[in-house]
């Protein structure tokens, strides 16, 4: 799941230009690097592609714990994930984006690069709040240092935040330093924009995230959220914060890596059936799917009569003499779908959306060219413009690894729509005086029109006449919001809907609000078991840390956390 690919290539490229083997006269010791003879633009680049391999694994680390994604790792959190499963988001976080930052932040202040220190200090803040948000307390003001200090102890996490907090007040003075305007030569998440003025929206914007995240513990959360606002300074249209994949299939691959499990490598792994459901029909009071279904999820085959491929090995909870799902667990609520994306009877219901349940950790059976894939957003993969009358229109004969939108994919960091729903929370928890219920419009409108125009820039659109219109999902939800007991429900719902592709900030929401409400529950129990409020310590960390130690309970809460109506 990783973007590794893309940093071989520039790290070739540095070996080859800047170790000649005829370069023997050297001056300096190039593993102990001084800022002068640091190359600041291969470091930045390194930066930049650690920090969203940080980035993804951070989101398929916590889209399980809101069924974005099935867990299948185990059948309560406490057996799903364990501390090994952290290692490389540590590594990625320390020695991947850190460590770099603290490199090359006194190279760049020496050369008076002062848009390289801020778009430095906007992605170091990031993480700082990255590490916090999973794991709570980490080390931070004894780490860095090399082997000064081998063993660093953790720091207070509501320091680090404040860091972080400071960290994006430096890089809006750097973005906006007139000293010199040289911008990085590779700048993959368009900090350069506007003259610059992009970066200091997406650091304002990581600023009202920082306030809206910790509103339960900071009085002062909402004048300085309303603050920004009034500014008006930060993400609006064409300036998400987000970063692109390629197309190049090898040498290297430069493909989102969801392209790649989906469309090059084989079956991938499974999505989830409750998210998918969601955009179904059946879960939408009027009876209609939702715009973006044809966009997110590509399912490959329908042709359940083909008893050659689906069978009892296939699918366990099938009754093959007429095609009923059965063994439905008894604690499933009856607004639960179970085995596909349906609530109904029998597999024509699921319509060929096909995934697993939140807590199925059995085996795999012989079902890879069944199971539905990625689609076009995020993963740069295919649009769905199957036909369930005519199975022949699925493309499970189709995934060669040069179909689709090639693997030009998105991490979604932070997009326009997140900024808008971000607002709707605020003015339904914060008092900003803004009006939700519109912003709530304005931010599904973005997303819809967002993920179709994305698709459509990569050739990648449906003729099927099942899609319906922006304006017609839009009304419908307004009219739940309408008549729910608590609007915020809708708001996150919907967020949580348009957010595929990044699990972290619906973790981060799910925890700050305990909404979307009425998630499905694990399938082998009522209960999950004792649910994260935070992650195990890395194993890397604990084992190789002499002043570390694993923590109690994943119960434990971040400083932030202090939600005590929390659902689960």
């Amino acid at each position: 799941m990783k973007l590794r690919n893309l940093y071989i290539l520039f790290a070739a490229m540095f070996f080859v230009t800047s170790c000649e083997l005829t370069d023997l006269d050297k001056q300096f010791d190039p593993n102990s690097p001084t800022p002068e003879n640091i190359d600041v633009d291969f470091l930045y680049n390194a930066i930049q592609l650690s920090f969203v391999e940080m980035f993804v694994t951070t989101s398929d680390l916590t889209m399980p714990i809101t069924r974005m994604m099935p867990m299948t790792g185990g059948n309560q959190y406490d057996n799903a994930w364990g501390p090994q499963s952290y290692s490389g988001l540590w590594s990625d976080a320390y020695q991947g984006v850190l460590v770099n930052v603290e490199t090359i932040l006194p190279a760049a202040e020496e050369r008076g690069l002062v848009k390289y220190m801020g778009a430095a200090k906007v992605i170091k803040a990031y993480t700082l709040m990255t590490l916090v948000d999973m794991f709570g307390d980490v080390p931070y003001s004894e780490a860095l240092q090399g082997t000064t200090v081998p063993s660093p102890a953790r720091d207070a996490q509501a320091d680090i935040y404040a860091e972080a907090l400071t960290l994006l007040d430096e890089a809006i003075a750097h973005f906006q330093d007139a000293s010199n305007g040289t911008a990085p030569s590779i700048d993959m998440y368009s900090f350069s924009g506007d003259g610059f003025a992009q970066g200091v929206r997406i650091a304002n914007t990581l600023k009202m995230r920082y306030y809206l995240q910790t509103r339960l513990v900071n009085t002062n959360a909402a004048s300085a959220f309303n603050s920004i606002l009034t500014g008006g300074e930060y993400i609006g249209a064409g300036e998400d914060f987000a970063f692109y994949a390629g197309t190049v299939r090898a040498n290297p691959n430069s493909r989102h890596p969801y392209y790649n499990e989906h469309y090059e490598n084989g079956n991938g792994r499974y999505l989830s059936n409750p998210y998918m459901w969601e955009f179904r029909g059946e879960a939408n009071p009027l009876g209609f799917d939702d715009p973006r279904i044809r966009y997110y999820f590509n399912r490959q085959d329908f042709d359940y009569l083909n008893t050659g491929t689906w069978n009892q090995f296939t699918f366990d909870f099938v009754n093959f003499s007429d095609y009923t799902i059965i063994n439905r667990p008894t604690h499933y609520p009856a607004a639960q779908p179970y085995g596909f994306a349906t609530t109904g009877g029998d597999v024509a219901d699921g319509a060929g959306y096909y995934g697993r349940d939140h807590g199925n950790g059995d085996g795999i059976p012989p079902d890879g060219q069944i199971r539905t894939n990625f689609g076009v957003y995020p993963a740069g993969g295919q649009v769905d413009d199957g036909d369930p009358a005519d199975p022949s229109t699925f493309s499970h004969n189709k995934r060669n690894g040069t179909t689709g939108g090639l693997g030009q994919g998105v991490a979604p960091i932070f997009m326009q729509s997140f900024v808008t729903f971000m607002r709707a929370e605020a003015a339904l928890t914060m008092g900003t005086g803004e009006d939700a219920r519109a912003l709530l419009e304005q931010a599904m409108t973005e997303s819809i029109d967002y993920v179709q125009d994305y698709a459509a820039s990569l050739g990648e659109t449906t003729s099927a006449t099942d899609v319906v219109a922006t304006d017609t999902y839009v009304g419908s939800v307004l009219g739940e919001y309408d008549a729910a007991a608590d609007p915020l429900n809708i708001v996150a719902r919907e967020w949580w809907k348009a957010a595929w592709g990044n699990g972290f900030d619906m973790y981060n929401m799910y925890r700050r609000t305990g909404y979307p409400a009425d998630l499905q529950p694990t399938r082998d129990q009522p209960s999950g078991g004792t649910f994260p409020r935070s992650v195990f310590y890395p194993s890397n960390y604990v084992n190789l840390n002499q002043n570390a130690d694993q923590k109690a309970s994943i119960g434990t809460p971040v400083f932030w956390d202090t939600n005590s109506s929390f659902p689960e």
